[in-house]
C-alpha cells in the first residue's frame, strides 16, 4: 500500500474534524507533523503472507446458536494483548461522555467550522488536548467496560458475527470461489479484517451491522463505513497476493420479509476497494507516543453491493449472562462484584433477564443498562462517531 496524497488529505481533514489547528497552535503543528510522518510509515507495513489452508481441519466453531455467541465472546475475554491505547479510560472535560468531532468542513467557505452543537464552546474548550483526559485502568476493569457499559448497538456487532458465522460456515458456499465447507471464523483482536475466511480462495471478509436495512442501503449509497484499526488494514493489505479478495459484509439487525415470507436479516456483500485512515480520540492522549497510535479507518467499496444469503431468523439468546459468566471465569467472582459495585452503586442489586430478541435487536433492561443514559453519545450506529471499542476488542 502506498502513501499517496489521498491518504494525506484524508488525514489532515480528519485532523481538522478534531480541532488541530497547525497555523494558530504549535503544539498542533508538532502534533499533526508527527501523526503524518507515522502514517506514512504504518502504511509500508508488512505482515506474513495470507494463506489459511492450515485452518482446513479446523471445525471447533460450534454449530448451535447461542454456543457460537459463547465461543466469540470467550475469544474476546481471554484475549490479553491490546494495544496500549486500550488501557486508558478517556474523559470529556467539558461535556461529559460526548466523544463526536466537533467541527465540519464548510466547502462554500472553504474552511472548517463548528456544528451546532458545539457553538456554545469556545476554540480553546474544543482543544482535543484540553477537552480529553485519560486515566489508565488495568485489562480487568477495560473488559468490564466493554461489555457492561456497552450499548445495544456494541453489543450487537459481537452476537451477529456470531449469528452470521454460525450460520454462514455450516450452509453457505464462498461468495468468491462458490466453494462450499470452506467458509471458517477467524475473528479476534489479533486477526482485524479476517471476520470469516475461505480455505480455497484465501477470501476475508469483514463483517459490520446496522440497525435498519435503509440505514445499511444508505451507508452503501454514501459508500462510507467506518472501520477497525488501519494499522492492522495496511499491515494485512500488503500481505496480499495479487488475487486475494477481501470483502465487506453487511447486514441489518431490524427483521425484513424475503419473497419467501419468511423473516431474515439480508446479507449483502461488496469487495473492499479504498480504506483511509481516520483519527480517534485515544489519539490525543499524551502518555502515548505517535508510534503507539492505532488509526481508525473508512472503507469504500467497489460498487454495486451484491445480496449473498438471507440470515433466518434464531431464538433469543442470553448474552449478557454469558458475558457475566465468562468474565467471572476469566477474573473471579470478586472482581467482577467490585467493579459492578464501582459503576453501578447507587443502583439495586437485581437482576433482571437479559435476552438479544433477534426479532428487533433490543437489549432488555438489566443491570448493564443503568448506565444506558450515560454512553447515549457512544452509539456505533451514529455516522458522526467513532468506534471506540471495536478496535480493541
Amino acid at each position: 500500500m502506498e502513501w499517496d496524497s489521498a491518504l494525506r488529505d484524508e488525514l489532515l481533514h480528519s485532523l481538522h474534524e478534531w480541532g488541530v489547528s497547525p497555523v494558530r497552535n504549535k503544539k498542533h503543528k508538532r502534533f499533526q507533523t508527527e501523526v503524518l510522518r507515522h502514517a506514512e510509515i504504518v502504511t509500508r507495513k508488512r505482515g506474513p503472507v495470507v494463506k489459511f489452508s492450515s485452518l482446513k481441519t479446523n471445525t471447533t466453531f460450534p454449530t448451535d446458536m447461542e454456543e457460537a455467541v459463547e465461543f466469540v465472546l470467550r475469544n474476546i475475554i481471554e484475549e490479553k494483548n491490546l494495544p496500549k491505547a486500550a488501557l486508558y479510560e478517556r474523559v470529556n472535560n467539558i461535556d461529559g461522555d460526548d466523544f463526536r468531532r466537533p467541527f465540519y468542513q464548510n466547502r462554500k467557505m472553504n474552511k472548517y467550522e463548528r456544528k451546532k452543537y458545539y457553538k456554545r464552546f469556545t476554540i480553546e474548550q474544543l482543544d482535543p488536548f484540553k477537552r480529553f483526559a485519560f486515566n489508565k485502568i488495568s485489562l480487568s476493569e477495560r473488559k468490564f467496560r466493554g461489555w457492561f457499559l456497552s450499548t445495544v448497538d456494541e453489543d450487537a456487532g459481537i452476537i451477529y458475527e456470531a449469528r452470521l458465522a454460525c450460520h454462514a460456515l455450516q450452509y453457505e458456499p464462498c461468495f468468491h470461489c462458490k466453494c462450499r465447507k470452506t467458509l471458517r471464523w477467524n475473528g479476534g483482536v489479533s486477526t482485524s479484517w479476517q471476520d470469516l475466511v475461505c480455505t480455497k480462495c484465501n477470501s476475508m471478509y469483514e463483517v459490520k451491522t446496522r440497525e435498519s436495512l435503509d440505514r445499511m442501503h444508505d451507508d452503501f449509497d454514501r459508500n462510507k463505513f467506518y472501520g477497525g484499526s488501519f494499522n492492522a488494514y495496511c499491515k494485512l493489505k500488503n500481505s496480499l497476493e495479487q488475487d486475494q479478495k477481501m470483502f465487506l459484509v453487511v447486514l441489518p439487525r431490524d427483521f425484513n420479509n424475503n419473497r419467501k415470507g419468511e423473516d431474515t436479516h439480508p446479507v449483502f456483500i461488496a469487495e473492499v476497494e479504498h480504506v483511509v485512515p481516520r483519527i480517534v480520540s485515544s489519539n490525543f492522549n499524551p502518555a502515548l507516543s505517535t508510534s503507539e497510535f492505532h488509526f481508525a479507518s473508512m472503507i469504500s467499496v467497489r460498487l454495486p453491493k451484491r445480496k449473498w444469503f438471507d440470515l433466518p431468523k434464531t431464538e433469543k439468546i442470553n448474552y449478557v449472562e454469558i458475558m457475566k459468566r465468562l468474565f467471572i471465569e476469566q477474573f473471579s467472582l470478586g472482581e467482577y462484584q467490585r467493579l459492578d459495585a464501582e459503576y453501578f452503586e447507587d443502583e439495586s442489586d437485581n437482576e433482571a433477564d437479559s435476552e438479544l430478541d433477534v426479532a428487533n435487536g433490543m437489549k432488555e433492561e438489566t443491570d448493564v443498562e443503568k448506565l444506558k443514559s450515560a454512553v447515549e453519545n457512544l452509539k456505533v450506529g451514529d455516522a458522526d462517531n467513532e468506534n471506540w471499542d471495536s478496535m480493541y476488542g
